[in-house]
């Protein structure tokens, strides 16, 4: 399956998410040695075969959760396109995880849009006011 836009692998990549479907989250991958992706709290899972053996471990895990996004920045190019995207898993029991905030990068391919970083982290439950506050 080709994704003709950036978007259309946004939606992909979190309906594999949501519906453990390793076979169309292979689909969303570009299949390259240098694909990062960055779990809450993991180390980086650097290539195709580390990715999808945390993929396949996890749906294995939890086979299926419903999963809110919201895109809160996008930038792209002819070539290229980044989502910085708001997080909610929310499991079959209707456990709620912690807010994540994701960036995700597509790459236009031969084959298509698809993933080439997926990099999710731990965020604060409200936002606040940073402006005030030491970065580091």
């Amino acid at each position: 399956m080709a994704f003709e836009t950036a978007i259309a692998a946004h939606e992909a990549f979190y309906q594999a998410l949501g519906n453990a479907d390793v076979e169309l989250m292979t689909q969303v991958w570009k299949p390259v040695d240098d694909s990062v992706c960055i779990h809450p709290l993991w180390p980086p899972l650097i290539g195709h075969r580390d990715i999808f053996a945390a993929w396949k471990g996890m749906f294995q895990a939890s086979p299926s959760m419903t999963v809110e996004t919201e895109i809160i920045c996008e930038q792209s190019t002819a070539h290229g396109c980044l989502h910085l995207v708001n997080e909610t898993l929310i499991s079959a029991l209707g456990q709620t995880s912690s807010p994540v905030v994701a960036t995700n990068a597509y790459e236009l391919t031969d084959n298509g849009w698809q993933m080439v970083l997926h990099h999710a982290s731990p965020t604060a439950v409200e936002s606040s006011d940073h402006a005030n506050q030491p970065l580091h």
